[in-house]
Parts: structure tokens; sequence; C-alpha cells
């Protein structure tokens, strides 16, 4: 696939960095971003690439059979979320999607420090992995606050939309997570009104009082943070595939 028909690929919309990285953060990535990058296939089709290769093997000792899992984080933002989770689950190959190169230099930073070798990161417009793996490969993903695009006329800039729902239901395995949380209110309508339209997913319900009650699992995000300090409520849903 040349690169015209990849840009045409790409749907993401905003900046890829916030501004110019320093030595620190270029040396990690030039040391550690080519370990763990993943390389798209040029063909387009729906199994032209699976989990199993893009872990290149064994990881943790269990990469390669069928007992293994493999999850998906859309938009990591610095990692945070994903460097503990990996952390936590060394023989689930985690799999880390980010098309902002700040973020991807702290994540990276992280995979160093963790000496993580069950990481992988598609520094890109996730859709573009999406439509290559699989049907049934995915074992959970995770859409964590993501951007909310406020604007109405940017409202189909929002990453959660049919069309992905569409794609995740084909990617992930009968009985898998999905897992969104958000900040903005008028974002969780737009996400709640997207699943009640569709026979896909079904929403989990918990021993939680509200979706607003922060599970006792969670692993917190610096986004998170930001929005409880600046006084927003986050709202917490899981549905199974």
């Amino acid at each position: 696939m040349d690169s015209g028909k990849r840009k045409q690929e790409r749907q993401f919309h905003g900046r890829r960095k916030s501004r110019p990285l320093g030595k620190v953060k270029r040396t990690i990535l030039d040391e550690i971003l080519p370990e763990v990058t993943i390389s798209l296939p040029d063909s387009s089709a729906a199994g032209s690439i699976r989990p199993e290769q893009i872990f290149n093997g064994d990881v943790a000792g269990r990469m390669t059979d069928e007992s293994s899992q493999y999850w998906l984080e859309i938009g990591f933002g610095g990692g945070e979320h994903m460097l503990e989770q990996a952390k936590n689950n060394p023989t689930v190959g985690y799999i880390g999607a980010e098309p902002f190169i700040n973020g991807v230099a702290k994540a990276a930073a992280g995979i160093k420090n963790r000496n993580l070798k069950n990481v992988r990161l598609l520094v890109d417009d996730v859709r573009m992995l999406l439509r290559r793996l699989p049907d049934h490969s995915l074992d959970k993903v995770f859409i964590l606050f993501p951007d909310p695009w406020p604007k109405k006329r940017h409202f189909k800039r929002r990453i959660i939309q049919k069309s992905l729902i569409n794609n995740l239901h084909r990617v992930l395995k009968p009985g898998a997570e999905l897992v969104i949380a958000t900040d903005h209110a008028d974002y969780l309508e737009w996400i709640l009104n997207i699943f009640s339209d569709q026979a896909f997913f079904t929403r989990q319900t918990d021993d939680r009082q509200s979706i607003y009650q922060r599970p006792d699992f969670w692993i917190s995000t610096k986004y998170e943070q930001k929005a409880l300090a600046e006084g927003r409520k986050p709202a917490y849903l899981f549905f199974c595939s």
C-alpha cells in the first residue's frame, strides 16, 4: 500500500505533538520504539495481521498457545493505565494505540523503566489496525477518556462511532469486555445513544449504585485526576460482546 492510500485510511484529528521533544525523550524513542512498534502489513484485509505475530512469539511463556489473551487500549495518553495493566498481567499481550507522539514518548520510557516485554505500540490511527485483525482475536478493549470534541461540527471526529463499534464487535471474542470511561456529560449521552442503537454489546451491571461510582479495581489516569480536580464526574461503562 502506497503512502497516499495509507493517508486516506487514517481518520484521527488533532496534532501529532504538543511541543518539541527533549533530548532524553528523543533518545528513548530512538532506542525503545523500534523494539515495540507495530508494523502494519500493506494489505488492509481482515486477518492480514494476527495478535501473535505482533508479539513475535513467546512472551512470559504463553503468548502463542490457545489460552493467550490480547488486550487493546485505544488512545493510551501518557500510558499510566496501560503500563500498570501490562505489569499486573504479564501473560497478556497488551496493544496500545496512540497517534500523539508526546504520549508515546512517555509510555516508551515507562516500558523501558519497568522492563515490560508484553506491550506493543501502534503510533497511528487504531482503525488501521482493527481492519487488519482477524475476527474474534481480542479479549478486552479499553477506551478511557477519549477526546470529547465538544463542538457539534466536530462530532464526526469522536472516536466512538457506530462504525468503530461494528469493528470492535468483529475483532472481540464472544463474551469479551469493552471498557469506556468519560468525564464529559454530552459525550456520555452520545456513547449511551450509540450503544442503545445496536445489538452487539450488552451493558454490564455490577454492585455499583451508579455509573459514576468508581470501581474498586480501577487504575487511575492523568486525565481522570484532572477531571476530578476540576469538579467533573467521570462515568465508568462496561460492555460485553
